[in-house]
């Protein structure tokens, strides 16, 4: 029986991809390294009645990674939640009111944070954790202070960049085997970005 027709997503491919059998799952295997973990994040009352998510956030993440190639792709179902304050025909407006809509300019409230260790807060910049995940075991959110995201200092852009290698070590420090940091600088919508307000990622993974 060919793989295709025994299950209906990824997620259910990973979920039994360890007792596999047969020649399509051998060459599967041979190629592929297949995975399902769990990323979490602290959720406030404010966040979590607003996209109707639990406060104790648990996320099932799919890791997909070649082994000859090692390119990696992730999924994650609580991604078709994730907000987006574009559209296509105003791709460069806020929609946000000059921030009075923003979820980052209210980041105690509407963000989420890392388990383990919090928040690191500088001056200009603050850590979050990434409420929609596309990799585990930890993938979190650096914003600015201020709302607009093409207006910064110097002084400000090295808060952004001290807090995220800040937010590496620490995020280490709990999952040693995420040995690989990522940092994603996707600023508006033509980058994939789909907040306004500025603001970089990172992931630690494996």
């Amino acid at each position: 029986m060919q793989l295709k027709t025994q299950f209906r997503s990824v997620f259910d491919l990973a979920q039994n991809y360890d007792s596999l059998s047969g020649h399509y799952a051998r060459c599967l295997q041979r190629i592929f390294q297949i995975t399902g973990k769990t990323a979490s994040c602290r959720v406030a009352p404010e966040l979590s009645a607003k996209y109707k998510v639990q406060q104790d956030n648990q996320q099932l993440v799919v890791s997909l990674t070649n082994r000859y190639t090692l390119e990696q792709t992730w999924f994650n179902k609580a991604r078709t939640q994730k907000p987006q304050t574009f559209t296509q025909s105003s791709e460069f407006l806020d929609s946000t009111d000059n921030g009075a809509k923003c979820d980052f300019c209210n980041w105690r409230l509407l963000t989420a944070s890392d388990p383990g260790f919090g928040r690191i807060e500088l001056p200009h910049a603050v850590t979050g954790s990434n409420l929609f995940k596309y990799a585990e075991p930890s993938h979190g959110v650096v914003l600015f202070k201020h709302h607009q995201p093409l207006q910064f200092s110097q002084e400000q852009l090295s808060d952004l960049l001290d807090a995220s290698w800040l937010w590496f070590q620490a995020s280490h420090q709990l999952q040693p085997a995420a040995g690989q940091p990522f940092l994603l600088w996707n600023c508006l919508p033509r980058a994939g970005a789909s907040q306004y307000h500025g603001h970089a990622q990172y992931l630690g993974h494996a």
